[in-house]
C-alpha cells in the first residue's frame, strides 16, 4: 500500500476530515490532499504528526522497503537484500525510532 493511500484510509477510519489533519500539520488542505493522492510525500515532521494523530506505527511506511538496501546517509551500508535500492535519510529513520519508542511508552502506560 502506498503512503498516501495508507494515510487516507487511516484518516477515514478515524472519521477525520482532510481539513482537520491539514490544520494540525499547518498546511493548506490542497497540499494535504496531494499527500493522500500520492503527488507529494510528507516531510519528517508531517509524517510524525500524521502517525501520532492517526495512531499509525511509523514502521508501516517502511513495509514496502523490505528486501532493499538502505543508505545510512553517510554512504555506509545498512541492510542488504533483494529488490530495489532505497536511500533513507538517517535523521528520518532515527526520528521514526524515537516516535515508535514514544508510542510504545504510551501503550505501556509510562
Amino acid at each position: 500500500m502506498d503512503t498516501g493511500l495508507l494515510i487516507r484510509e487511516s484518516r477515514e477510519r478515524k472519521n477525520m476530515s482532510r481539513e482537520t489533519i491539514s490544520d494540525l500539520l499547518g498546511i493548506h488542505v490542497n497540499t494535504y490532499a496531494k499527500i493522500e493522492n500520492g503527488e507529494r510525500e510528507p516531510d519528517r515532521r508531517e509524517l510524525e504528526i500524521i502517525c501520532e494523530v492517526l495512531e499509525l506505527n511509523p514502521v508501516l511506511f517502511f513495509k514496502s522497503a523490505r528486501n532493499s538496501y538502505f543508505n545510512n546517509g553517510d554512504n555506509s551500508p545498512g541492510v542488504y537484500g533483494n529488490g530495489n535500492v532505497i536511500t533513507m535519510d538517517r535523521n528520518l529513520v532515527e526520528s521514526f525510532i524515537r516516535l515508535v519508542d514514544k508510542l510504545s511508552d504510551k501503550l505501556d502506560g509510562k
